[in-house]
This record gives structure tokens, sequence and C-alpha cells, in this order.
């Protein structure tokens, strides 16, 4: 079996972030009333419905312990007949990332979150929106669900990006991960 690694893109923006601080977190409650989550370091994916032939819009939502300065979001979706069109930071707190990504890979079904701030405007803890994918169901796609969840995403070899948060002091954390699912009606 080959050693895991992380990639070096995911490394590199560790090293962006070289100050930051932390803010007392007084966020007991999940996104939209759930449950806290076990511990609090946690990447939501909500669940939706639609039928055949519309857009559905999935929320990603972020719990974080400690200001936050990188987030990586891989997911991958398993269901047929539907199109991941793109994803979204609009509203959420990396909106105004310097660095910020939605690449989606067709053939495989994923797609791959990741943004930056600068280390003068970290994240504080607490619970805040990430982003948001959209997604179109095909003519086809009825009387299913279809599963978001997280992913190894390859970068080549053996290196891959997965769920993670990084402190503006060059701490990695690995979140808890809630994956989501949309519905489909028949």
């Amino acid at each position: 079996m080959k050693p895991f690694t992380l990639s070096l893109g995911s490394l590199l923006l560790l090293a962006l972030f070289l100050s930051g601080g932390c803010s007392e977190d007084d966020d007991e409650n999940g996104p939209m009333g759930s449950s806290p989550p076990p511990r609090p370091d946690t990447v939501w994916v909500s669940s939706v419905s639609g039928e055949a032939g519309q857009q559905v819009k999935v929320d990603i939502t972020i719990r974080n312990s400690v200001a936050i300065g990188s987030v990586e979001v891989p997911l991958r979706l398993a269901g047929s007949d539907f199109v991941i069109d793109s994803g979204s930071y609009g509203g959420g707190t990396f909106a105004t990332a310097f660095l910020k990504q939605a690449t989606i890979n067709a053939a495989e079904k994923t797609v791959y979150f990741i943004a930056a701030h600068a280390p003068s405007n970290s994240v504080p803890s607490g619970t805040s929106h990430l982003g948001s994918l959209y997604v179109t169901l095909g003519a086809g796609a009825g009387n299913q669900v279809i599963a978001v969840d997280s992913a190894f995403v390859p970068v080549g070899g053996n290196v891959y990006h997965v769920v993670s948060f990084a402190t503006p002091g060059l701490q990695q954390i690995l979140p808890v991960f809630r994956g989501g699912e949309i519905t489909v009606a028949p």
C-alpha cells in the first residue's frame, strides 16, 4: 500500500497563514437548528429535494472551533442522470477570499472546493455558510437519492485532497463530515 500524503497545493496554502487569533465561540447549535455536532469542527452538506429537469442548490456549512484561514472540501456525488453545474462561494465566509475555486470533474462526479483568506482576514470560530453546489437533475433522474459525500480527490500518484481546515498558525484540522443527499421525486 502506498503512503498517504497531502498535495503540495494544500501544504502551500497552509504556509500562507503566519498570523491569526481565536475568538470565543458562543454558537451551540448546528445549521438550521440541528443538534450540536459531535465535536466543534464539522462540515455539513444539506439534504434537498427536487424533480427531474430541475436545478437544485445544495448548501455547505462549516463549524470551526478556532479561527481558520483556509478550507478544502472535496465532494463526490453518487447517482445517475445529473450534471454538476457549478460551485459557488456567494454569501459565504470565503466569498471575499483571495483564492477560491470549485473545480468540477464531470467524469468522476466530484467537485473540489478550496479557498484561502489572507492572514489578516481569517474566519473567526463559529458556524457559517461555506458555499453552494448547483446540480441539474436530468429527465431520467426521477425516483432516486443522490448521495453527496466527502471524497479523496486525487492530485496525482498517491497524493489526495481531503476535507480539512487550516488555522492562520498553520495547524491542519480534520473536521467531522456529515454528508447530504438530493432526493429526486418519481
